[in-house]
């Protein structure tokens, strides 16, 4: 990445964008445009969304590239983490994950839930996320199950050199 990248706050004046980056980060992963429609309402991020959540935005030459949401509702949980197709593989998830992990430590948070999509599992798993089953996750009329993972907030002993 030739510009550095920026991690801040979501503003109610983001919702627009991240919607059209959710949007297109899910669709980059080859699902028919049914079910991308199916899930319309789950990837749009509203004013009222971002002042009720906790949201942060990864941002290169003043534009989103990337976002990840906490829900805290039950247990605190990942409800969206999304990168631009054309900044993926950059470290652009990482960086937000790395963030969302320093904040749930402040917080007091164990450990993050993840109903991962199936594409992103090695993803999380690279984290050190753990594999503890599936969720019922239908779509349109299709059976479809999804990944759910743990991110533990403790902290790791340093790797031996």
């Amino acid at each position: 990445m030739g510009s550095k990248l920026k991690l801040r706050r979501a503003v109610c004046e983001d919702a627009d964008a991240l919607t059209q980056l959710a949007k297109s980060a899910k669709a980059s992963w080859g699902y028919p445009a049914e079910w991308l429609q199916a899930w319309e309402a789950q990837l749009s991020f509203s004013a009222r969304y971002l002042r009720e959540h906790d949201v942060f935005v990864a941002e290169l030459s003043g534009k989103p590239v990337g976002v990840v949401a906490v829900d805290e509702a039950d247990e605190p949980e990942i409800a969206h983490l999304w990168v631009s197709p054309r900044s993926q593989r950059q470290g652009v998830g990482r960086a937000l994950m790395k963030h969302v992990e320093a904040f749930g430590r402040e917080q007091g948070w164990t450990s993050i839930r993840i109903e991962s999509d199936p594409h992103a599992r090695p993803f999380y798993e690279r984290l050190g996320a753990v594999y503890e089953g599936e969720v019922p996750a239908p779509v349109a009329g299709t059976a479809r199950t999804l990944p759910l993972l743990r991110l533990s907030l403790a902290k790791r002993p340093a790797r031996a050199r």
